[in-house]
């Protein structure tokens, strides 16, 4: 079944949302809503308590029916499949996971798995290697009730077992909302290079507009029952629709983008750097310390790589013309980086603490993308601000 008025050639999303209502009574809570998520993409749904984010998502799985208008999963209306089947094709996270309490963590996760017809011996290495994939080793783990685990443990189980049906969506309902922020950042961070390797696609509901730009590929902002307006992070920043969305992502302040930003986004300086590969000549790495135009905080030092990917630091100080790669091997330091799905502020965080004037930029197998400098914040706030009072005057002129 193809979508309804959708051109030949434009690839069916993997959720696409077709007039959705939803009403309650004489309560409309969701009111005729529009919108495609594509293969691949984290969608984060957020606005005010009540505007209609938790309805919607249950709408995709139909935990919640539509009172009118469709949703379709890879252009094939839901209605018109069985409920039960439908939601053995979706993984589904939610805030306190809703573990089996009676039944261990490796049976917990071969549930989904099992659900769909795999055999038992097949499902359990489903769910092992689910666990591996969200950090929890089956041997230390796997044997354990629900009840030893902490309140992290226990979201990454049920992330765990969203995964281990292997479904093409996951929705996730305010999953990390009831942890201590450092469990919850640490989660966020492991869900984005989860995702970096698997590239599901996400309907990802939250109240905390930091997480939601963190998180997502594009935000859909709700208000009352309807999308006030969708976009990437930087563009609800640059060019919110109007002022409720102008003060719900706090676009009047320049500084918040750090927040939102992520690393892939910003300028990551690619060119005259300081490199050497473990097999290369030391002397051509020192010489390259001295000429480039990058910053230092401390001594001048050279980022090596081996086979492309960052192996450390080395200081080059103290180099004596002659000396080889066993000077990188005896030298080495580890070098402080920050992955591309991580934001400008968390790489600003880490030179700070580390008193470096920049940090390497790494992707989710540690190869070496470039350096983000602490020079190219100013220049990122400038263009904010001019992209900030562009929209303020268009938002005057409305």
């Amino acid at each position: 079944m193809g979508l309804p008025n959708e051109s030949k050639d434009r690839p069916v999303s993997a959720i696409s949302l077709r007039g959705l209502r939803k009403s309650y009574g004489d309560t409309e809570v969701v009111k005729g809503v529009d919108l495609d998520v594509p293969r691949g993409e984290i969608l984060v749904l957020i606005g005010p308590s009540g505007c209609g984010k938790t309805t919607i998502l249950r709408m995709i799985n139909r935990l919640v029916e539509p009172s009118s208008g469709a949703v379709l999963i890879d252009g094939e209306d839901t209605m018109a499949m069985d409920p039960v089947l439908l939601r053995r094709r979706i993984g589904y996270v939610i805030q306190g996971i809703g573990l089996f309490p009676h039944m261990k963590v490796l049976e917990n996760v071969s549930m989904v798995p099992r659900l769909k017809g795999v055999p038992k011996q097949e499902a359990l290495e489903f769910a092992q290697r689910a666990l591996v994939l969200v950090g929890l080793p089956v041997v230390e783990y796997g044997p354990k009730w629900p009840r030893q685990l902490s309140g992290g443990q226990q979201q990454r189980v049920g992330v765990a077992r969203a995964l281990a049906g292997d479904p093409e969506i996951i929705l996730m309902d305010e999953p990390f909302g009831a942890l201590d922020p450092v469990s919850r950042v640490g989660l966020q961070d492991e869900l984005l290079d989860l995702q970096g390797k698997l590239g599901k696609t996400i309907v990802f509901v939250t109240h905390d507009i930091h997480e939601a730009m963190k998180m997502g590929n594009r935000i859909a902002i709700m208000r009352e029952g309807v999308l006030a307006q969708v976009g990437k992070p930087l563009s609800l920043l640059s060019a919110p629709a109007d002022d409720f969305v102008s003060g719900f992502v706090g676009a009047g302040n320049p500084l918040a983008m750090f927040s939102f930003m992520k690393v892939m986004e910003a300028p990551v300086r690619t060119e005259d750097l300081p490199l050497v590969d473990i097999g290369d000549d030391m002397l051509k790495a020192v010489r390259s310390a001295h000429d480039t135009t990058l910053r230092f905080c401390r001594d001048r030092f050279v980022y090596v790589l081996e086979n492309g990917r960052l192996a450390g630091t080395v200081s080059v100080e103290n180099y004596r013309e002659g000396e080889g790669p066993e000077y990188l091997r005896d030298r080495l330091q580890p070098a402080t980086s920050v992955r591309t799905t991580r934001t400008v502020q968390e790489a600003l965080g880490s030179m700070i603490s580390s008193g470096i004037a920049n940090v390497a930029v790494v992707d989710e197998a540690n190869r070496f993308k470039g350096v983000i400098s602490f020079g190219d914040m100013y220049d990122i706030v400038q263009q904010q601000k001019e992209k900030s009072s562009e929209a303020d005057e268009n938002l005057a002129l409305r």
